[in-house]
């Protein structure tokens, strides 16, 4: 047997960049002297299904199998481990903001340790004292049942503060099967980081791998990154994949002036809070190559926005939005619907406020129907009261929210009406799994608040057409 298999959950939510987190443990591990594999099944192209895995397990034989596991596909997880209930010389390890945040479930399903946080030295100890026959209960960040099936935890691990130590995904760029994530012929969308950990305090976020702690990259190690992928990929753009791109105004200027002196030029784009953007950070984004910013606005409605501890207002955001549009951005205003207790009124203020920042934006992305995923405070102080104790358990809802998931082999929308239906399908089938219920007229409200986003962005991209 030899080293660590590392593979995504095979479902119908498709991703088209490699997991970073896989490749940053990979990476990990192959610092280390530990030989490592990587399979996604999350990829959009390919065959994604459990032959995959069982091929993958029967060719390498590994140590031990590891899989990253989220909320929606955690079902599915569970599914797999059941059919290679066979294959127990396996040691199975998870990971990930759901393993993290429902450790004893996890290990209930079959799962021998749970690796809480992040990641990168943990899974490394982990392996070595598996090798030499030590307890895992001296591997700090980890989770077990003991032989009653009660939940243990060893000690809990320091974050790394310098994530510049971290070795580099593109350490295990040879490990990425590109043909999962573009056509034949086009270059790889970089997955590339500048930093972990938000500071933010959404109610509805939990960010429970990273935390809260905002660390960053230093400008050296990021642009080094990029002019790899430029060099070695060819790639021409990045998504910056932070939570909080320019949470650090003065991090990012230096970030902003040193991609301006790239000798090959750099498009891309990254998110940003409304309350974290001025005028100059804005200009010194576009000299730097910044194409498009993405603004969590969430709500429209300043009420909403203090009970969800969003930390804005609605002026803040109807300024970062002017800013970001004045300085030549294509401004991208993400909003969600559904949160306890939001009423007919503040919903439409979130229409109103759609309306009033049409001007300024290039569109609002789909989806953004409140999920309250277990570590947020919204999941653990009110699941009770909102009946939706475990929801992702649920089959026929987990099923009704990724059935619209668009994966390989069904057709590409090529026109606006084809877009827009694609939406409407996904929204809707958000809508019918009833993960949370409304009153009729909050309900009625929300898909009023929908169809409006639709609206829009069916103006918006006419105009582009």
């Amino acid at each position: 047997m030899s080293g660590v298999l590392l593979s995504t959950v095979p479902s119908a939510v498709r991703s088209f960049n490699p997991n970073l987190g896989q490749l940053y443990l990979a990476s990990s591990l192959r610092r280390n002297g530990i030989e490592v594999r990587l399979l996604d099944l999350a990829s959009v192209y390919g065959a994604c299904d459990v032959s995959c895995i069982e091929a993958a397990i029967d060719d390498q034989e590994p140590e031990v199998l590891g899989f990253t596991l989220l909320t929606e596909t955690a079902l599915y997880a569970y599914d797999l481990i059941s059919s290679l209930g066979y294959r127990r010389d396996l040691f199975l390890v998870a990971g990930g903001p759901h393993a993290t945040s429902e450790p004893k479930e996890v290990l209930e399903q079959g799962f021998d340790v749970v690796v809480l946080g992040e990641g990168e030295e943990t899974i490394v100890e982990l392996v070595q004292q598996l090798r030499s026959g030590g307890s895992i209960s001296d591997v700090a960040g980890v989770a077990w049942l003991d032989e009653s099936g009660q939940l243990q935890r060893s000690s809990q691990r320091t974050q790394i503060k310098d994530i510049d130590l971290l070795s580099s995904p593109l350490d295990v760029i040879d490990l990425i099967d590109k043909e999962r994530y573009v056509a034949t012929g086009m270059p790889l969308l970089p997955p590339i980081i500048t930093s972990r950990g938000c500071p933010g305090r959404c109610t509805f976020c939990s960010n429970n791998v990273s935390g809260k702690e905002y660390r960053f990259h230093s400008p050296e190690r990021v642009i080094d990154e990029v002019r790899a992928w430029q060099e070695g990929e060819g790639a021409t753009s990045v998504f910056f994949q932070d939570t909080a791109f320019t949470a650090h105004k003065k991090r990012t200027l230096e970030l902003c002036r040193q991609l301006e002196d790239l000798p090959s030029p750099l498009s891309w784009i990254c998110k940003s809070r409304c309350d974290q953007l001025d005028r100059e950070l804005a200009l010194a984004m576009v000299e730097g190559g910044c194409s498009s910013v993405f603004f969590g606005v969430e709500s429209g409605s300043d009420e909403v926005l203090e009970r969800v501890g969003k930390g804005q207002s609605v002026h803040d955001v109807e300024k970062a939005v002017e800013i970001a549009f004045e300085a030549g951005l294509n401004v991208y205003v993400h909003f969600m619907v559904g949160f306890p207790g939001e009423t007919v009124e503040e919903l439409e203020d979130t229409c109103v406020l759609m309306e009033r920042l049409a001007p300024f934006v290039k569109g609002y992305p789909t989806g953004g129907i409140l999920l309250p995923y277990p570590g947020t405070t919204i999941y653990q102080s009110q699941h009770e009261q909102l009946s939706c104790t475990k929801w992702w358990l649920d089959r026929e809802r987990i099923e009704c929210i990724n059935v619209a998931k668009r994966g390989p082999g069904e057709a590409t929308p090529t026109s606006v009406d084809d877009v827009i239906a694609l939406h409407a399908a996904i929204e809707n089938a958000f809508l019918e799994a009833e993960v949370l219920s409304y009153s009729p007229d909050v309900k009625a409200a929300i898909k009023q608040c929908l169809s409006v986003r639709r609206d829009l962005n069916r103006q918006l991209m006419e105009k582009l057409a």
